[in-house]
């Protein structure tokens, strides 16, 4: 008899050793979200394989239909099991009970994006519980007036967030009663004590906040600032800041892990560097 270790299956053919298998699964799913989702379906073990795969990443609308590059969003019986398994968190059209409740079985999230949510009058559940969680890289869409609840119970309190190296605005229109809060208290954030990398959207900024926020935050290493209306000699005054298309990414972008706007600023950032550098 053979000392092989190769096993046969009942049909008569050679079978991979499951270490082996596993891993070409895994590989395969790393390489393309929505593969993922279709190999799991193949046999109950590479589902249980591939989980922490197509869950690491979850995306919920819950008016948005259903395609495969969003399908990882699960159902109610399901959920608790799944979500141990995402590290990234888009929350779009979501009331704010149910986002708490979600991220709350979310024990491993660092990277959160909260779109458009409903009901804010109870935002302080949500604001309650995220300082309880490593979140490294905050998204915050519409909310940002209601997110800073300057008046309210509960405001932003940056020495609660110890992890956060990335954060990104949707700052809305200049004139708007939200544009104005944000930025009389812009440099708020600049008390974040590892933010690193920071982005305005919609930007109505004027260049006297972001010069503000470049001079009190020292740990600033990129500025991202989104259709903001400026001069050259401006763009060439601060190497940090960086202009991009606010196109520049997309959600099946964000759920395929494909190239971010934080990356795409980092590589715009070292660029102007590098000419900036050759003209001396």
């Amino acid at each position: 008899m053979s000392n092989s270790h190769t096993e046969w299956q009942s049909g008569g053919g050679p079978r991979l050793p499951l270490e082996l298998e596993r891993e070409i699964f895994e590989i395969a799913a790393l390489d393309n979200a929505e593969d993922a989702i279709l190999l799991s379906l193949v046999a109950k073990r590479i589902q249980i394989w591939l989980e922490p795969i197509v869950y690491r990443t979850s995306y919920r609308n819950p008016l948005a239909r259903s395609s495969p590059a969003f399908s990882r969003w699960i159902s109610e019986s399901k959920r608790q099991r799944v979500l141990q398994y995402t590290e990234r968190l888009l929350l779009r059209d979501t009331y704010v009970k149910e986002a708490t409740d979600i991220i709350n079985q979310c024990p491993n999230i660092w990277d959160l994006s909260i779109w458009d949510l409903r009901q804010l009058s109870q935002l302080d559940l949500l604001l309650a519980i995220l300082p309880s969680f490593s979140i490294q890289r905050l998204y915050i869409g519409n909310e940002c007036l209601s997110w800073l609840r300057l008046n309210g119970s509960q405001k932003f309190n940056p020495s609660l967030y110890l992890h956060l190296t990335h954060l990104s605005l949707h700052v809305p229109k200049r004139g708007s009663p939200s544009y104005k809060v944000i930025a009389s208290h812009a440099t708020i954030f600049s008390k974040l004590p590892c933010l690193t990398h920071f982005a305005v959207f919609r930007s109505a900024t004027k260049w006297s906040i972001i010069q503000k926020l470049l001079a009190d935050c020292t740990t600033l290493q990129l500025l991202i600032v989104f259709q903001l209306q400026t001069t050259a000699a401006v763009h060439d005054s601060e190497p940090r800041v960086v202009y991009l298309d606010p196109w520049v990414n997309t959600v099946a972008g964000w759920v395929q892990e494909e190239l971010d706007f934080w990356q795409i600023g980092e590589k715009v950032r070292d660029d102007q560097k590098a000419i900036e550098a050759l003209q001396k």
